[in-house]
């Protein structure tokens, strides 16, 4: 995961050497999700959280890695269904005991189909199947809860069994209560597909409204130094800047690179925000692992 880091933060400056072998036109990059029923992709999936004062920076948590597939099953003129599949999980926080908690979830979760729609360009519009996921994932909630209790008895002294579970069946409905928020749950999913319909001219453009500033730069063609890269893959570099609030501003930059049919290679994003005099950066990285056809 580190060396994928580090090789798309080499892409994001090579972006501009890239842009100045671009010949000036007005053609257009449409990210447009060109899939085909029994499209197989396997990504990993990473998140890391800093917090900078000064000089100083600090990890304050590891969201850690999933590795997962995503298949397409039906392809129509409407759109697309696909089903997600997490693989493996690794890194997430084992030091507390919601960390533990959190693992053991993600790791009971593996292998559960997650079927999701996306509309023609590949905008994912809704889980499908969430309230089948919501039930089997309320169950492992209660299995660990149990497994936890039975491996430290000594829990129930600070809260009850019950009383936790109460409080996790609040919190879980909280994030996954309902198709909507399922949806939102799914960070992975919706950053893969986030840009799809968005077309661009090639080179730099900039829209400002109310304070927020978005530049975008776009380039095609191959940009890395592998057998499966493309002349016809092609890149987003995007950054928003939000409205200043108390002398700063809080800022986004989006770094994805695509295959020529419209799924993600890979991409970089990072969110700056701003508390007092600390920042806040959170990262998530996703990296093809794998694309294959049935």
């Amino acid at each position: 995961m580190k060396k994928f880091l580090l090789a798309l933060l080499m892409l994001v400056t090579a972006v501009s050497a890239a842009q100045a072998q671009e010949e000036e036109n007005d053609s257009l990059v449409s990210v447009i999700g060109w899939f085909c029923t029994g499209d197989t992709l396997e990504y990993i999936f990473g998140t890391e959280v800093y917090s900078v004062a000064g000089n100083d920076t600090t990890m304050v948590e590891d969201g850690g890695w999933t590795k997962f597939r995503i298949c397409v099953t039906d392809s129509t003129k409407k759109g697309y269904m696909m089903e997600y599949t997490p693989l493996e999980v690794e890194n997430e926080d084992t030091t507390t005991l919601q960390g533990r908690m959190r693992l053991m979830a993600a790791r009971a979760s593996l292998g559960t189909r997650v079927i999701f729609s996306t509309d023609e360009v590949g905008r994912v519009k809704e889980i499908v199947n969430w309230k089948e996921v919501y039930e089997q994932s309320l169950a492992r909630i209660n299995q660990i809860t149990e497994a936890i209790y039975q491996e430290n008895p000594a829990l129930s002294s600070e809260i009850s069994q019950a009383d936790m579970q109460k409080s996790l069946r609040k919190s879980f409905d909280d994030v996954l209560g309902s198709k909507t928020k399922m949806l939102d749950a799914f960070v992975n999913l919706k950053l893969l597909f986030i840009y799809h319909g968005l077309s661009l001219p090639l080179g730099e453009s900039e829209v400002k409204s109310e304070g927020e500033e978005i530049h975008y730069h776009v380039t095609r063609g191959k940009m890395e130094d592998e057998e499966a890269a493309s002349d016809d893959d092609y890149q987003l570099l995007i950054k928003m800047e939000f409205p200043e609030e108390h002398g700063v501003k809080n800022l986004n930059n989006y770094f994805y690179n695509y295959f020529p049919d419209g799924w993600p290679r890979g991409f970089l994003v990072t969110n700056v925000e701003h508390f007092g005099g600390r920042q806040k950066i959170t990262l998530f990285h996703l990296d093809w692992v794998s694309k294959s056809w049935r």
